[in-house]
Order: structure tokens, then C-alpha cells, then sequence
């Protein structure tokens, strides 16, 4: 559960999931990408948890626990310091110094078939979770506390490093869902490659996709990101070695004996929730221009 002084720090946040787009402005109505009307959401940024001992787990808790939670991410503030990088042919890259990640937990990813995210149902003077698997909770909830339950997603800002790459114009893979397996299998490979080049952990540099208007175009985004609060300089130096980058992961795809993804190339314990997107065979061509581009000096703005 969140402390009761936690319980009270909820805010509004305005979100156009589909464009991949955020903003913490009250008075903000449209997408800035899609200018589509935006949907309000109540969020709660927490600083501490309290773990209540219920029952012992069973079965049937573990395989909801290996369901996962529905994990948006946003950039929020791209700022005024952000330098201009030519990358490899195509792949045009913005970094920025200090900028915002707002990261969203929406509640359990089977909450969300045919609905909108629903959030955590959290009383909101004692701060403790409505837990929809624990029967008769509302009967102990109220001899305890009179307060409303109301949902909020859980949240938190980052503070770090962000590299954007504009992926160019390219034709979609003919198979199901192919761009969102692209884009994904792309950017996972893109972070195998950073780890390799740059000698990080694995767990180090986060990522997601998103768009951006361009004109009367969106163009599609992989923006990564020191996982790290003020940064570590990784994504920085992945702005300058980009071409090794891709070379490396290029090396690792094509060595591995796999069909589309395992543990010894593009999966790992921190992408499991994206393992059924993952292949490889949709950006090995990609990697491979990529590699034999050279970047050209960085640019500020």
C-alpha cells in the first residue's frame, strides 16, 4: 500500500496513447502529434510502498504474476540543449541532456483487452490497493478506513540522457503486425548492440517507440535512454558509435542458430513481455546498412 502522505500526491495526466504522446499541462485539450483530443488520467508519483503480508502464493498467483503490467513510457521535455547527430543513411539523431522520461505502470496487461487502461484502485486516505484476486477486501478495508477508492496509475520521472532516431521510410514486413515487430525487434537489437559496444549492463539503457509530427507527417521514433537518474553517458556515446553499435548486435543475430529470437541473441529477463514480437529476420538488412554507414560529426543546434 502507499503512505497516507503518498495517497494524497495524485495529479492529472494528459495522454494520446496512440501517438505516443504526454503532457502534464492542465489546460492542454489536443495531441501535439495527431491532433487528436487527449484522455485525462489521475496518476500517483509514490516515494514509498508498504508490503502487507496477505495469504501465501499459490499457483494460480504465480501465473497472474507472470502476466505482467501494462508499462507505458513517454518523453516528455526534449528542451532547448538538444544536439543534432547525423547518424548512419536514414537515421537521423537528436540527443538531449537531462530530459524528462515519465513512465506509467496502467495496471495488468489483461486489464486492458477491449478498454482502456484501468489502473490500481487505491483508497485514497489510507493508500492501501484494492486487490481485485483477494476476496472480501472491501469488508476489511471499511473496518479499518472510511475513505474512497479511486483508480490512479502508478508513475515516476526520470531525469536522464534521451537519444532519439528517426527510423526512414521503409517498406512494412508482410507479416502480422509487422511494423510493431519491426520497430520493436529494431530497438531491442539496437540496446544488444550498445551493451556490446559499450561494455554496459543489459539493464542500463531503456527504450520505446513513438511518433512525432514532421509537417503533415508522423515519423517514427526509437528513443533510448540512460536508465540511470542524471544519465551515465551511455546513449551519448551510442550517438557517436551507432554503426559499431549496429555492427555488433549485426554479428550476434546472424552467429545465433536461432529462428527469430532467444536467450543467446535478442531475449532477455528485461524484454520478456515482448519475446512473441521479437525477429530477428526483420532487421537483419536494416543492421547491415547501418553498419556500413559512417556517422558524421555531431551538430548542436
Amino acid at each position: 500500500m502507499l503512505t497516507e502522505a503518498d495517497a494524497q500526491a495524485r495529479f492529472p495526466v494528459r495522454v494520446r496513447r496512440a501517438a505516443g504522446f504526454v503532457t502534464l499541462s492542465q489546460t492542454a485539450q489536443y495531441c501535439e502529434s495527431c491532433e487528436q483530443e487527449l484522455t485525462r488520467y489521475s496518476y500517483l508519483e509514490a516515494r514509498s510502498f508498504l508490503g502487507v503480508v496477505s495469504r501465501t502464493i499459490s499457483a494460480a498467483e504465480e501465473s497472474r504474476a507472470r502476466e505482467g503490467y501494462a508499462v507505458q513510457e513517454y518523453l516528455v521535455n526534449e528542451g532547448a540543449s538538444g544536439e543534432r547527430r547525423i547518424g548512419p543513411t536514414g537515421f537521423d539523431l537528436t540527443y538531449h541532456r537531462n530530459t524528462t522520461i515519465f513512465v506509467a505502470n496502467t495496471g495488468f496487461v489483461r486489464g486492458l483487452t477491449g478498454r482502456g487502461p484501468t489502473g490500481f484502485e487505491i483508497c485514497t486516505t489510507c493508500g492501501r490497493w484494492r486487490d481485485p484476486h483477494q476476496e472480501g477486501w472491501e469488508q476489511r478495508h471499511r473496518k479499518n478506513c472510511s475513505g474512497t477508492v479511486r483508480p490512479f496509475h502508478l508513475a515516476y520521472r526520470l531525469e536522464t540522457d534521451v537519444l532519439e532516431i528517426d527510423i526512414p521510410g521503409m517498406p512494412v514486413p508482410e507479416v502480422p503486425d509487422g511494423l510493431v515487430k519491426f520497430q520493436t525487434t529494431l530497438r531491442n537489437a539496437l540496446v544488444l548492440g550498445a551493451n556490446l559496444a559499450l561494455q554496459n549492463e543489459e539493464s542500463e539503457i531503456g527504450g520505446f517507440e513513438r511518433e512525432v509530427p514532421r509537417g503533415d507527417l508522423l515519423q517514427p521514433q526509437i528513443v533510448l535512454y540512460d536508465d540511470v537518474p542524471g544519465g551515465a553517458g551511455y546513449v551519448e556515446s551510442l550517438s557517436r558509435r551507432l554503426p559499431q553499435a549496429a555492427a555488433a548486435a549485426l554479428e550476434r543475430l546472424e552467429q545465433c542458430t536461432c529462428l527469430d529470437s532467444c536467450y543467446r541473441c535478442l531475449r532477455s529477463y528485461y524484454n520478456q513481455m515482448e519475446h512473441k514480437l521479437l525477429d530477428k529476420r526483420l532487421v537483419i538488412e536494416t543492421l547491415r546498412n547501418m553498419a556500413e554507414s559512417a556517422a558524421s560529426a555531431s551538430v548542436s543546434r
